[in-house]
């Protein structure tokens, strides 16, 4: 890898890129043919080699709908979304799939469009056109939020006009995927940088289904006015973007963090590297002092200033901004680091669809020669910390604090607001009656000395006391305040949190263990997370999982805690049951599997946190503080099917407000399991475009809710038993694909 830095650089960049995949068709006895999805490997374009770049969820293949036209462009096939088999038929050793359909004598071309969860839509779309296939070229996929650009699989699309006995249709993944590496390595080591929070700017929400051309031009420095966020109209294309998304980083050590988001394709343009050096008068320099000179510039060039001024920019670019405290022994800075997207670190602002760009990012100093960093000198106490409403359940949030001296941060009247707590550990710790209160303890007033710390705000849920679904309205955001200031200071800056209410849903259901209709009375949170989870139990039997089928429709938090229980202790009867732990179990289940996620010798992280079941477990609060969510601790929960079709209907009925996009979420009710093993099994979900439920492969990925029982029993304030939901590193994606 080059090493491209000097002394007044405060960030070094390396980027790359990737693409490709193809399809193969033979005739059949039966009319029909036989499609072959073949995916390969997509080319990588960077300056460093980095091996293999995909993983399985690159190449998943769930669903295709096939689209075939003739010379004139008229649909002449039925098109239906339909399951992909998964084959051994490929040349390559890259994972290929296969689906039959019929094609048409007078077939011209044939257009094919995986993992879209809008298909049915998009085929209506195509047949009322007027001209079918200018109908389907036509199509732009639209997003609300960054996480919808990748919902466990590419959307991917590709077409051919060689239709003999033999075709080769070239498909695309519809979206660029960016992965970032971020390394602290100042050269002076005394200095410390704390991020206070990551964010990428200008994120398209638009983009073509069908690409404009098929020759890949990834290098075009011209503003592409084919891309489906370009407008003439300035404001109209302001509103294609989303200006800002803040993102989670993945702490790898101290000093290094990783990242990985996915765009729609952004191609502004770029400028040469000759036409760069002979602006900026170094084009008598050296190779090597021209690379390392032309980066600095490049937030110059975008917005058209300094060495730039009077040129029209980049705008609309994307671009990722480190944001943080960097401290060297004299001088504290309030910094940012502007990493700007594209396929060099200098020139270059284009995003193409189906490729990967890979950035290492070395943040070296906080010099503002560089143009990429914006520093700003801190002479008092700061904080740093998202002002985004919490959701209902409890809640923590990170912030950052920074002081010259010694510093104080409190909770402003906390006999009003008591709900809200704050302490240094990311996970609640309670102060016991009789323990020595230390920082790691949620408390009201923390003090500490000088530099940045983190400090951790945790939330109390949020459940108004109503009874019946017309008193939602009734309540509205709660806010509390927190106060910060320099020790011995009378100077007070303070930070409001905000909080919105749970809501409350009400259902009419079937108990089969009462053989009667019930009411069931429950609230759902306000602020649904944007991750896309598998369900979890992959290959997973038992006897209490068959039995869920059909007693777990309805009763979210029974279904659950059945669920947790499987996950540590397995069944009760297994001849492999779980004796590894020291506490017992709270159900005594019935079966003959051993436990979802244990086997001898398996250590204690159990539960893992990116599948459904772990996401929401993980909403709850350790109320009894020994690290662990107990069984008694779970009240926030996963709905069962019949609860998230009563929200859906809740929310057309105006009893509920919640943004849900149409998407598609995860229920805790299971559907059949394979017992052989072989493939991962399914459980229920249920699509909030129209309330209605489907089954889906457990390794798929949908979004999670999170509710809690109106009559949900608060456990002993010391709990019982034990428990863990955490992270399981060994938990494995298994492929495998169904009808939608």
């Amino acid at each position: 890898m080059k090493k491209i830095w000097f002394i007044l650089m405060g960030i070094c960049l390396f980027c790359s890129c990737q693409d490709d995949t193809g399809f193969g068709v033979s005739e059949s006895a039966d009319g029909k043919t036989d499609i072959l999805l073949q995916l390969a490997d997509a080319p990588v374009i960077e300056t460093r080699a980095d091996g293999d770049q995909t993983d399985d969820r690159d190449n998943r293949v769930e669903n295709v709908v096939i689209f075939v036209f003739d010379a004139a462009g008229n649909l002449i096939n039925t098109p239906t979304s339909q399951a992909a088999e998964k084959t051994d038929n490929s040349s390559s050793g890259n994972p290929c799939y296969k689906i039959r359909e019929y094609l048409p004598s007078n077939k011209h071309s044939i257009y094919a469009v995986c993992n879209y969860d809008k298909s049915a839509e998009l085929i209506e779309a195509v047949k009322g056109a007027t001209n079918a296939l200018d109908g389907l070229k036509a199509h732009v996929l639209t997003i609300n939020s960054l996480a919808e650009t990748f919902k466990g699989a590419y959307v991917m699309e590709g077409y051919t006009e060689t239709v003999s006995a033999t075709v080769t249709v070239p498909v695309y993944r519809v979206v660029s995927k960016q992965e970032f590496t971020i390394t602290f390595d100042p050269e002076d080591d005394t200095d410390q940088f704390s991020i206070s929070n990551v964010a990428i700017l200008n994120v398209p929400k638009k983009s073509k289904l069908i690409k404009d051309e098929y020759n890949h031009q990834t290098n075009s420095l011209d503003n592409w006015t084919g891309d489906a966020v370009y407008s003439t109209d300035g404001e109209a294309m302001a509103g294609n973007y989303i200006d800002r998304t803040v993102v989670e980083v993945e702490t790898v050590s101290t000093n290094q963090y990783k990242l990985t988001l996915n765009l729609f394709e952004n191609r502004r343009g770029g400028k040469s590297p000759w036409d760069i050096e002979r602006e900026l008068g170094i084009a008598d320099r050296s190779e090597e002092e021209k690379e390392k000179i032309r980066q600095l510039y490049k937030k110059d060039l975008a917005e058209g200033k300094g060495e730039f001024n009077g040129e029209t920019g980049f705008p609309y670019a994307s671009c990722l901004v480190i944001e943080g405290v960097y401290q060297t022994s004299k001088v504290s800075y309030h910094a940012m680091y502007y990493v700007y997207l594209g396929h060099n670190n200098f020139g270059d602002f284009n995003v193409v669809r189906n490729h990967q760009y890979n950035y290492s990012v070395t943040i070296k100093t906080c010099d503002r020669a560089d143009t990429r960093v914006w520093a700003d000198g801190i002479g008092d106490v700061e904080f740093f910390a998202s002002d985004a409403p919490l959701s209902s359940y409890f809640c923590v949030r990170e912030a950052l604090l920074y002081s010259p001296g010694t510093w104080e941060v409190y909770v402003e009247n906390p006999d009003e607001t008591p709900w809200l707590e704050i302490s240094e550990s990311p996970s609640y710790k309670p102060h016991k009656l009789g323990e020595t209160l230390d920082d790691n303890c949620a408390q009201y007033r923390l003090t500490g000395g000088q530099g940045s710390h983190y400090i951790y705000l945790h939330a109390d849920e949020y459940v108004p006391p109503i009874t019946d679904p017309s008193q939602n309205s009734n309540y509205g955001e709660r806010t509390a305040t927190i106060c910060y200031k320099r020790q011995n200071s009378n100077e007070v800056k303070k930070f409001t949190v905000t909080q919105k209410p749970a809501q409350l849903v009400r259902i009419t259901a079937w108990d089969f263990n009462l053989a009667k209709k019930v009411e069931h009375s429950f609230f759902v949170e306000a602020v649904p997370g944007n991750e896309y989870l598998t369900w979890g139990f992959e290959k997973h039997w038992s006897m209490t999982m068959d039995n869920l089928i059909s007693t777990g429709l309805y009763d979210g938090l029974s279904t659950s805690r059945k669920e947790y229980v499987m996950a540590l202790w397995g069944d009760k009867r297994s001849g492999t049951y779980n004796d590894l732990l020291e506490f017992p179990a709270p159900l005594a289940l019935e079966g003959a599997q051993e436990a979802a996620y244990r086997g001898p010798g398996a250590d204690m992280t159990l539960v893992p946190l990116d599948i459904a079941l772990g996401a929401t477990l993980f909403k709850n609060r350790d109320r009894n503080g020994n690290g662990l969510i107990d069984y008694n601790e779970i009240l926030w929960y996963l709905p069962a099917a019949e609860q998230l079709e009563g929200i859906y209907e809740a929310i057309t009925d105006g009893t509920v407000e919640l943004e849900l996009n149409g998407e598609t979420f995860w229920s805790s009710t299971p559907s059949v399991s394979d017992k052989g093993g072989i493939t991962p099994g399914r459980a229920y979900y249920v699509k909030m475009s129209n309330g209605k439920r489907g089954i889906g492969l457990r390794d798929q990925q949908f979004r999670v809710l999170c509710c809690r029982d109106a009559e949900g029993w608060m456990g002993p304030e010391d709990g019982n038993g034990s428990g863990q939901v955490n992270n399981n590193t060994e938990w494995e994606n298994k492929e495998e694909n169904m009808p939608k």
